[in-house]
């Protein structure tokens, strides 16, 4: 990747060119999120309310105060809602264990239920909220109302259970006191029938007891010295001399009187409150009512499946993204055609459009590996295979034109030599289409296939690889004896026809590899290479070599200097820059006349100048522009 500040085209560019990567890491994500929620079970949920109320009666606050417990009242019955006792009745009544089952089974059932219920105050009521969650839609609705009826018989059981004990503590301290009444009441009886006192000292008994009283609350905020106690403490002092002075008959009937309506007193009071104990229990007023009972859930909350789908897209598409933009970074390949001449320093010769045959190579060949779809698919590209009116053909033009003008003599070298960095870049068909569309113009070509390692060109026209340029370098074979002209070619493919449509192709012959040998950089190092290269610049007026690459194998390095061009193929996107790099020095050191480059399989979707682009899409001889002349 070029290092240039990117701008908003720039990036657009990006996601045009990974777009696959994009797509495929999206549709991974989005697929996987769709599966996931598709395999998750159904869960829904229903929720019913209850309201706690607050009942503040006497036989209430009795029980408030024998029964404390601190804590906030309405979250104490939220938590009491899922407890053990009222989720063991609810599985019992809804029949989830069976009867006389043991201890564990119920408790895995209670257990089962309270996983599947919670609750909540709603904030500023003193309303529960009980949520129910299952698989179930039926069942979930059933447990709701279930805990919900459950829970407020068990409230009002446990509100009887409460009055209950008050009404019997009251009870048994009313028979204490009966007693203790019965008793004060027989002593003041009796004492009254002796005639020993006339009540004289009552009303002093009772001011004594008033000053005391008086005093106690006197003394919370004061000392022993405030005036008022002072005061209280003299009128005490002259009210006890006045109860010494009187009989001891007369201070004991002030007693008995005094013990006797105190009981009297107790004993009223307590009598009020057994009977208001006794209402509390028998009235059986709940203080919970059910607000809303729990409808059965027509659609599951969980999944989600819109949210989960809308969080597949987007988490798909920054992933995608991303995935794009990472891959970008780490390409090590030049990817546009500015790239190329300013990181290479070698002018573009020519640029060989991207063919939706590649399109098909690409997705096609490497799940059915089989070599003559691939060299079908390879014979495919060739230009006889195109319509005149083909941006392919005009490429090919267009480079034959720029060679042309690439050197000063305004003619071209003798001997050219077509090579790439590595395999599969496509030099082969390059110096196939190259070659006819010079012979196309009257020149004179021979395309020599001097691939002698894996050698594809002669198959592409269908010729026999025998009595070839191997055999013209070990003397075996003369070489006019190794030239296949057109009438070779014309047996050699099924389709004559596209032969007969591209004109000057009598002027192209050929020379296939031969039999391969084992050492083929003996062979090309050989003087019969030096002699055979001045024999061939006196018979033709242009000689191209489809060589094997040049880093593989050094075939090239010793073939290059012999020759007059080099040209350098590379597929944009493909080859890392360094290995271009590589390329190029090593013509370079060995002498080599490297010419430029030609780029092959230029996609519009890699290439940031827009007028490749608007060519392909709209071309100068579409049969659209015939019809408009």
């Amino acid at each position: 990747m070029a290092k240039f500040e990117l701008n908003l085209s720039d990036y657009l560019f990006i996601l045009r060119k990974r777009r696959l990567i994009i797509l495929a890491i999206f549709f991974a994500i989005f697929t996987s999120v769709v599966f996931y929620t598709n395999t998750q079970p159904k869960i829904y949920r229903t929720q019913t309310t209850v309201k706690i109320i607050e009942r503040k009666t006497l036989a209430g606050l009795m029980t408030e105060y024998f029964a404390y417990t601190p804590g906030d009242p309405v979250a104490s019955q939220a938590k009491a809602i899922n407890s053990y006792p009222v989720i063991e009745r609810v599985v019992k009544e809804l029949g989830l264990v069976k009867e006389g089952s043991l201890k564990e089974e119920i408790l895995q059932a209670v257990i089962s239920i309270q996983n599947m219920v919670s609750t909540e105050v709603i904030q500023g009521t003193n309303i529960i909220r009980i949520i129910v969650e299952d698989t179930d839609p039926m069942r979930v609705a059933t447990v709701a109302n279930k805990i919900t009826e459950t829970f407020i018989d068990e409230n009002l059981r446990e509100k009887n259970r409460q009055a209950r004990k008050v009404r019997v503590f009251i009870q048994a301290r009313l028979e204490e006191l009966s007693v203790k009444l019965k008793s004060s009441e027989d002593a003041l009886e009796e004492f009254k029938k002796s005639g020993a006192a006339t009540g004289i000292a009552i009303p002093l008994q009772n001011r004594l007891a008033d000053l005391a009283m008086e005093k106690a609350k006197l003394l919370r905020n004061y000392t022993e010295l405030h005036p008022d106690i002072i005061k209280i403490k003299g009128e005490e002092e002259s009210l006890k001399e006045q109860m010494q002075q009187l009989p001891q008959s007369e201070i004991q009937y002030a007693r008995l009187m005094r013990d006797f309506e105190i009981n009297e007193k107790l004993y009223r009071n307590l009598k009020d409150k057994f009977e208001e104990a006794r209402i509390a229990e028998i009235e059986k007023v709940a203080d919970v009512s059910l607000v809303d009972p729990a409808p059965v859930p027509k659609f599951p909350m969980s999944p989600n499946k819109s949210l989960n789908y809308l969080l597949g897209v987007v988490l798909g598409l920054m992933l995608g993204l991303t995935g794009g933009l990472v891959v970008e970074q780490l390409d090590t390949s030049i990817g546009t055609v500015e790239d190329v001449e300013s990181y290479i320093g070698l002018p573009i010769l020519g640029v060989i459009p991207f063919s939706p045959l590649e399109e098909k190579k690409r997705f096609i060949f490497p799940l059915f590996h089989r070599e003559e779809d691939k060299l079908s698919a390879t014979k495919n590209r060739l230009i006889i295979y195109s319509s005149i009116q083909s941006p392919i053909i005009e490429a090919y033009r267009m480079l034959d034109t720029n060679l042309w003008s690439a050197f000063e003599e305004k003619a071209l070298p003798k001997i050219i030599i077509i090579t790439s960095t590595a395999p599969g870049e496509g030099k082969t068909v390059i110096s196939a289409n190259l070659a006819m569309t010079m012979a196309g113009r009257g020149v004179r070509v021979l395309l020599i296939d001097a691939d002698l390692r894996r050698p594809v060109l002669y198959r592409l026209f269908g010729l026999k690889r025998e009595s070839g340029l191997s055999e013209v370098l070990s003397n075996t074979l003369k070489l006019k004896d190794a030239l296949r002209g057109f009438t070779d070619l014309f047996l050699g493919l099924k389709q004559q026809e596209s032969l007969l449509k591209m004109p000057g192709l009598n002027n192209l012959q050929f020379i296939t590899p031969g039999h391969l040998p084992n050492n083929p950089v003996g062979l090309f190092a050989s003087e019969r290479m030096s002699i055979l290269m001045d024999e061939l610049r006196k018979n033709f007026d242009i000689v191209i070599f489809d060589s094997p690459p040049i880093l593989p194998v050094s075939d090239v390095s010793i073939l290059a200097p012999k020759a007059d061009a080099v040209i350098l193929v590379y597929q944009v996107g493909k080859t890392s820059r360094s290995a271009l790099q590589r390329s190029k020095k090593q013509l370079e050191s060995v002498g080599a006349k490297l010419k430029g480059i030609v780029l092959n399989c230029l996609n519009p979707q890699v290439e940031m100048n827009r007028s490749y682009y608007y060519y392909r899409h709209y071309r100068y001889y579409g049969k659209k522009e015939e019809k408009d002349v």
